[in-house]
């Protein structure tokens, strides 16, 4: 992404930049922008792009289990939403794949022991949306990707 230097734009222009992400427009109760914060959003969001651009995973996701999962993994990220069907592999930035990490389930089952006659709870923790990374993408892995999907 080319670095954009958000400080010398115009209110307008900071507004068509901040739609253009799907950010939150910054405004007083007047409707005035907020020019301060909608630099600082836009200028923590371009970091964030730098970072990911560079970065793309061939990822599968896997179904967990959960009868209330449909066929589709949901993720969303700084505004940004993924559609991701199960068991097909995609390529996502790894910071969008890293999300799913904090989906997890964490289930109690009681269990008496016998000797004793205690209660014991047992936990257990499982990711949600638990996937496979094929393989990391570099510039050319992403133009041959590309080059597939046109056929």
């Amino acid at each position: 992404m080319k670095k954009i230097n958000f400080t010398s734009q115009t209110d307008s222009e900071l507004y068509k930049y901040l739609k253009h992400y799907c950010l939150e427009v910054p405004e007083t109760d007047k409707g005035k922008l907020i020019r301060a914060e909608a630099v600082k959003s836009l200028t923590s969001y371009q970091a964030m792009l730098d970072g990911e651009e560079d970065r793309r995973v061939k990822v599968t996701f896997h179904k967990s289990g959960d009868p209330t999962q449909g066929e589709y993994v949901f993720i969303g990220l700084n505004g940004r939403g993924y559609q991701v069907p199960f068991d097909t592999s995609v390529v996502l930035p790894e910071s969008v794949v890293k999300v799913c990490d904090d989906a997890v389930v964490t289930t109690f089952k009681q269990s008496t022991a016998s000797s004793l006659g205690q209660i014991v709870h047992d936990t257990f923790s499982h990711k949600l949306y638990p996937y496979t990374i094929i393989e990391y993408m570099d510039e050319e892995g992403m133009m041959a990707h590309d080059e597939k999907l046109k056929k």
